[in-house]
């Protein structure tokens, strides 16, 4: 007698979820696919994986939306704040009278991958981007509906356990405080008669913070001088050996390569000018300066961790005096400067560690 013919339920659930959200089709294909490559998948290091989730009024929230992706899972993936290998973001809201969702996978090997849903719930859009994230980090997910959510017993019956729960280790503890160091030069003007160009080495410190609070300390030696780093000037020669300070207490992520950091800004250093132009200001003639003044800078930075490309922009206010007279009858040959607004840039590159 012929066996009877056996009913893959399973299949048949999987078909009819798939039904509901009709777009499921090529994303579920495309997924599955790639998951044949990577069934190994399994012996390989937890993936780090950052997840974001954005849903607006009347959506589930980002603990129910990524409960949903973690009952979906079944290997083992490591969800970090930062540094992620793999960068997730989604969005749900509802507008127009109908939900709509997006979906962005970022990697670093690969282009960015972008995918939008809509459909006539919010809870409809947030469960269909659950599962396609599921799937993208797991080939053998969970694509069933997902049984309902025990309810929470009455408030009368729970007991109060005091529960000694560890607090979730800080993966970026060790690298809180980063150290840079790199090449720097400012273009300065008003310091003396032309430009004064000045190569230095850019030395920093930084806590590395998610807020907006992640104060910066920069140190850069300096040494310009006129006809050697950069313009000449034809009756003397003026050097510039100074030592500034940049102290940076809030840094604005503009976006993920882009820093914004608005700066106090110090120099403290000497200015010396020496006479060149025989003999109404012979070289033997030579003046000093205690050079000191304070401002405001703001910086752009440009990040590739961890190489770095920063751009500053300041307006000094000048404290001490520094008028040069070489000469007798005495003839000012440039200063005056005291409490004087000074403008300069400074461009420097380095490695953050």
């Amino acid at each position: 007698m012929a066996s009877r013919p056996k009913i893959d339920h399973a299949a048949r659930k999987s078909r009819r979820y798939a039904d509901k959200w009709p777009l499921f089709g090529v994303f579920l294909g495309v997924l599955s696919a790639s998951g044949h490559a990577r069934a190994e998948g399994f012996a390989d290091p937890p993936a780090r994986v950052q997840l974001k989730y954005n849903g607006g009024a009347g959506c589930p929230s980002e603990a129910a939306f990524s409960r949903e992706v973690k009952a979906r899972i079944r290997r083992a993936v490591l969800w970090v704040d930062s540094d992620p290998a793999r960068h997730i973001t989604v969005r749900a809201e509802l507008r127009g009278g109908r939900a709509r969702g997006s979906l962005e996978i970022i990697e670093p090997a690969a282009e960015p991958t972008l995918r939008d849903f809509d459909a006539e719930t919010c809870s409809e859009v947030a469960s269909a981007l659950a599962l396609v994230v599921a799937l993208a980090l797991d080939p053998n997910a969970r694509t069933e509906p997902l049984p309902p959510e025990p309810e929470a017993p009455p408030a009368e019956r729970l007991v109060p356990v005091a529960a000694s729960v560890p607090p979730k280790k800080n993966e970026q503890a060790a690298r809180a405080l980063r150290f840079s160091a790199g090449p720097a030069v400012t273009v300065s003007g008003k310091y003396a008669p032309v430009v004064l160009v000045a190569p230095g080495l850019n030395f920093g410190a930084r806590y590395e913070s998610e807020s907006l609070f992640a104060p910066a300390l920069e140190l850069t030696p300096l040494l310009g001088k006129t006809g050697k780093t950069g313009p000449d000037t034809p009756l003397a020669t003026f050097s510039w050996l100074m030592a500034r300070l940049d102290v940076c207490p809030l840094t604005l992520r503009a976006s993920e390569l882009v820093r914004l950091m608005p700066c106090v800004t110090s120099e403290l250093g000497q200015l010396t000018v020496s006479g060149k132009a025989d003999p109404v200001y012979p070289s033997s003639l030579t003046q000093h300066r205690f050079w000191a003044d304070l401002g405001l800078s703001a910086k752009m930075r440009l990040v590739s961790d961890p190489l770095f490309v920063e751009l500053g922009l300041s307006l000094l206010r000048g404290i001490t005096e520094d008028t040069f007279e070489l000469s007798a009858p005495e003839q000012k040959i440039y200063g005056g400067h005291q409490f004087d607004w000074l403008p300069s840039g400074m461009l420097s590159l380095g490695v953050e560690l």
